[in-house]
């Protein structure tokens, strides 16, 4: 079957820019489109997902109406879809691995909290690494969920730098781990700084070799943290980023063995968290780094003895420092500076969530002043909240481009700020000819978004989130359209052609993979035979014993196939099942089969308005949809809904998961009729189920009727 592949194309610009004229005046911005555009547009964002029915986009409309777009971002923002949603996204914006050397699953992937504690975020800031530990042990996921809560993220920025430090590549002698040790500095200055070492030289906050068209905060963040402008050598940074000497019983493969006994018995959980999160030497006990050439230095020298803790206590000092400040003056000492840089990087992960686009160009500096003055005061924002997501989002939702009017609506509508081309002016007379416009704002919805939004409608068990082995099925899809899984496959946000044929082989049939029997471990075990096969394959055996509990469909694996006592490959604690996150056991059956359920005696059209409506949010027909549905389905819609419709039913349903409407985000289209066709509609999905789910949400009163709610 024939698909539809949008296809987005990228300008690659280098380091240097060339010259363009500063606009003489500001454009004022788009004219809004309304409350109903604004729901389906902030639902992707808050959620992670497209709405699931013209019913529910109704119900966070009138909420929207009643108690106002702010009120109603905050109210979504209690929701447990927009704890899952950010916890991904925060940790693509960290670099969290979930693939290969580096995935943790056993911190980042699973909870050791029975539920989520706002005052382990607290405990974080409030004690160093080493002092008090926390009452009950901890995971990075346990605390990620605990920021979201407390609506503070400044603790999990700090614990994340040692705890991404636990699990890294197995170096086998010094000049190995320099050259792992560089790459883990420069993964910090990317995802932490948002700094490129290597642009410095050319673009940095002091000058620009492109100076009539970069512009700069007011504030020498380079010189701060570096003590030059020009930057160091990234070398200098790379003792913060070494193991040896630092994690508690770590060694080079090579090294001559020695009694760890001692160095074991004295290791530390830094503030009392699970032990797969890591064990690292107390301060005092930290020995000088074996690798002499480079002194470390970072706000300061730090000779021979620099670890991951000088980070921590500059990063934690410095949130500190910026809470009490009027932000007059950030750059006054190089934490607040550390600090601040980092909020500016979350600002930038935030709204290029939303946007698509970066306050920046890849040099990593403003292009323009309209980027330079939304950076900056986006980031105050930011900072003056306590490092509050939410705020964050109700500035970015609350923005003007957010809820750009469609071309066609309200007349002429005002030009767009050169936030997204600033490169070109904006004080062009003829409209058509300004590149900054409502096209900009359309994208490709970030490949989680789409996954969620699939799985989601169809009530699937969501795809695996650390994937064992790279070629296992979970992990090409995900890889092949997109999403972040390492720093090798760090992910893209636009369409291929390859990502449209990846797409449409596992989404394309709509078939439910809960109703798979296989163990998910089999395309793993039965995989060809090579080198990396082989060392997953041992780390798998070494793990059978936690197979049957980890997931039931694995209990009658006939081991012996696979495993012997030859097994010398592999890290036997890369795969440990005992802690890697469960798989969750399928319900009665997806969407579709509660449509076939719901819509005996009806039509067709019917079904098929019912299904459009999950994935579209529309239950509208086109005067020319129904050809082509009735070609999917090859029945007409107008006849009796019946059980051989089910394959018709997801052959359809395959075809709108690869439509524009359903890829493609940031433009609302037209608001439906008030009153929408009466259809089928399955159970738990009327206005009153989707008002009743999320009137929860709301710290006010919600009433909710058969059409119509009261927000008080």
């Amino acid at each position: 079957m024939r698909r539809l592949a949008i296809v987005a194309l990228s300008l690659v610009i280098a380091c240097s820019d060339s010259d363009v004229p500063t606009p003489s005046s500001a454009p004022t911005g788009p004219l809004d489109a309304g409350d109903e555009a604004f729901v389906k547009r902030v639902i992707p964002l808050m959620w992670g997902r497209r709405t699931l029915s013209a019913r529910e986009t109704a119900v966070l409309t009138q909420m929207a109406q009643q108690g106002g777009r702010e009120a109603l971002v905050r109210a979504m923002a209690n929701s447990e879809e927009y704890r899952a949603h950010w916890e991904q996204v925060l940790k693509d914006a960290l670099a969290v691995h979930r693939l290969q050397f580096r995935a943790n699953a056993g911190c980042y992937g699973r909870s050791a909290a029975p539920e989520i504690q706002v005052q382990l975020a607290e405990h974080v800031m409030d004690n160093g690494p080493f002092g008090a530990p926390y009452d009950t042990p901890w995971t990075m996921r346990d605390l990620l969920h605990s920021a979201l809560v407390l609506d503070d993220l400044s603790a999990l920025y700090v614990a994340n730098l040692p705890a991404q430090l636990t699990r890294a590549l197995d170096d086998m002698h010094l000049l190995a781990s320099v050259s792992q040790r560089r790459s883990r500095a420069q993964s910090f200055m990317t995802h932490y700084l948002d700094r490129r070492m290597s642009c410095l030289e050319c673009h940095n906050s002091a000058s620009s070799v492109t100076k009539e068209t970069t512009f700069q905060i007011d504030c020498l963040f380079e010189e701060a943290v570096f003590g030059s402008s020009l930057g160091v050598d990234i070398m200098q940074l790379t003792s913060f980023f070494r193991r040896k000497g630092v994690l508690a019983g770590y060694r080079y493969t090579n090294d001559d063995d020695e009694d760890l006994t001692g160095e074991l018995a004295g290791a530390v959980r830094p503030w009392g968290w699970d032990a797969e999160c890591g064990e690292y030497l107390e301060r005092d006990k930290i020995r000088a780094d074996d690798y002499e050439e480079f002194e470390g230095h970072f706000i300061q020298n730090t000779g021979a003895l620099g670890s991951i803790w000088d980070l921590v206590d500059h990063l934690a000092a410095g949130f500190e420092s910026l809470r009490a400040s009027d932000l007059s003056a950030v750059c006054d000492d190089g934490p607040k500076t550390f600090a601040y840089m980092v909020s500016m990087a979350t600002v930038q992960t935030v709204w290029e969530t939303a946007y698509a686009s970066r306050l920046q160009a890849p040099h990593r500096f403003p292009r323009h002043p309209a980027q330079r003055d939304k950076l900056k005061a986006m980031t105050d924002t930011f900072v003056r909240a306590g490092y509050s997501l939410v705020d964050l989002l109700v500035a970015v939702t609350t923005d003007p481009l957010f809820n750009g009017a469609l071309p066609s609506q309200g007349g002429d509508p005002q030009p767009y700020p050169a936030l997204y081309d600033p490169f070109f002016q904006d004080d062009v007379p003829v409209m058509e000819h300004r590149r900054n416009e409502f096209g900009h704002t359309i994208f490709r919805a970030p490949a989680r978004v789409l996954l969620r939004s699939a799985y989601g409608a169809m009530e699937w068990a969501a795809l695996p989130e650390y994937l064992m082995y790279y070629l296992e099925p979970a992990a090409r899809l995900q890889r092949e359209i997109g999403v972040f899984l390492a720093n090798g496959d760090s992910g893209f946000r636009g369409t291929s052609f390859q990502s449209a044929l990846s797409w449409e082989a596992s989404i394309g049939v709509c078939a439910d993979p809960d109703t798979d029997p296989q163990c998910p471990l089999r395309p793993i075990l039965d995989a060809p035979a090579d080198e990396g096969t082989a060392a997953t394959t041992c780390e798998l055996c070494n793990n059978k014993d936690a197979a049957c509990d980890w997931d039931a469909r694995c209990c009658d694996l006939a081991w012996e196939t696979w495993c012997d006592d030859t097994c010398e490959t592999g890290d036997p604690t890369l795969i440990d099942l005992s802690v890697w996150p469960t798989w969750e056991a399928p319900g009665s059956g997806d969407f579709i089969d509660r449509i076939m359920d719901a819509g005996q005696g009806g039509t067709l059209e019917a079904a098929v308005r019912a299904l459009k409506d999950r994935l579209l949010g529309d239950p509208s027909l086109a005067a020319a949809e129904p050809v082509v549905l009735e070609a999917l389905a090859e029945k007409a819609l107008s006849e009796p809904l019946a059980d051989s419709d089910e394959a018709g039913l997801r052959r359809i349903c395959g075809l709108l998961t690869a439509t524009p409407q359903f890829q493609l985000l940031g433009n609302p289209g037209p608001d439906l009729p008030a009153a929408t066709p009466d259809g089928l509609v399955v159970p738990g999905t009327s206005f009153k189920d989707y008002c009743e789910r999320h009137a929860p949400l709301f710290s006010g009163t919600v009433t909710c009727g058969v059409d119509t709610l009261n927000v008080q």
